[in-house]
């Protein structure tokens, strides 16, 4: 519909509609076409996007480990953290954006170690993973290639790496 009113030269109904899609449907899949075109009719320079794309999440558990398993569309950069009541670890990715699929989806992890782990875009350009820790007394990342994925082990009192 935007690019109707646009093919009419009616830039702002064109950027209200943009606002519209990206205010009702902040999950839709076209959010990064309706933010670059609103940029391109409002006569801002182009932004760089995000080059990395959060695609999966999967875990096992062996022992006293878990290991997380985060599918990136390509290499990115990262930072790990944690936070204090309730125990937690958090692992940001930046220049990323997290396919709209995982978003609102905790998933739930059955150990001692971990109850759940979340995901969601931090901001526009970093995709934060948070691990909700129970009786973890160690939490590492590292990358891996071919194909991209970011590894991130949960350690218990007695895990070995």
């Amino acid at each position: 519909m935007a690019r109707l009113y646009e093919e009419i030269r009616d830039a702002k109904a064109a950027i209200r509609t943009l606002h519209f899609l990206i205010k009702e449907y902040p999950k839709t899949p076209f959010r990064d076409a309706a933010e670059r075109d609103i940029a391109r009719l409002q006569g801002q320079p182009e932004r760089k996007l995000p080059s990395v794309s959060v695609d999966n999440i999967r875990f096992w558990e062996s022992g006293n480990a878990i290991r997380v398993v985060v599918d990136l569309s390509s290499q990115g950069d990262f930072v790990q953290g944690g936070a204090k009541s309730p125990d937690r670890a958090f692992i940001d990715i930046a220049q990323a954006r997290v396919n709209s699929l995982l978003l609102g989806k905790p998933m739930t992890v059955k150990s001692p170690l971990m109850q759940q782990i979340r995901v969601g875009q931090y901001d526009n350009s970093t995709v934060r993973v948070v691990l909700d820790l129970g009786a973890a007394t160690r939490v590492t990342s590292s990358t891996l290639r071919d194909p991209d994925r970011l590894i991130i082990d949960v350690f218990g009192p007695d895990g070995q790496p």
